[in-house]
């Protein structure tokens, strides 16, 4: 009786053991993710040139105010990406706008 005894005590604490130890696992895991969110909003941080607007309010949450140099510097970072957005599709229009006139160009000519 007593050797069954000891080897459901045993059971029962290896089982325990492989519950911490799953335990530990998920731990480890949960720790790689936040590990993960720090390291995109470091490179968000650094592709905008200053903290984003979400992790501006974290740092404001946590009580770490972002300064109104870094706001300016965003609003300046989205006004320059905006403007290359449409200095690019002005770019593409004015080739096509190009393309199109050579096109007509060598009809006309063609015709004549």
């Amino acid at each position: 009786m007593r050797s069954s005894e000891r080897g459901d005590e045993e059971s029962r604490e290896r089982e325990r053991e492989r519950e911490r130890e799953r335990e530990r696992e998920r731990e480890r895991e949960r720790e790689r993710e936040r590990e993960s969110e720090r390291e995109r909003e470091r490179d968000n941080d650094a592709e905008l040139g200053g903290p984003t607007r979400k992790r501006r309010m974290m740092l404001e949450r946590e009580g770490r105010r972002g300064s109104e140099r870094d706001d300016a510097e965003e609003r300046g970072t989205m006004w320059k990406r905006e403007g290359r957005c449409e200095r690019e599709r002005a770019t593409r229009i004015l080739q096509q706008l190009s393309c199109f006139l050579q096109l007509l160009s060598s009809l006309c000519t063609s015709v004549v």
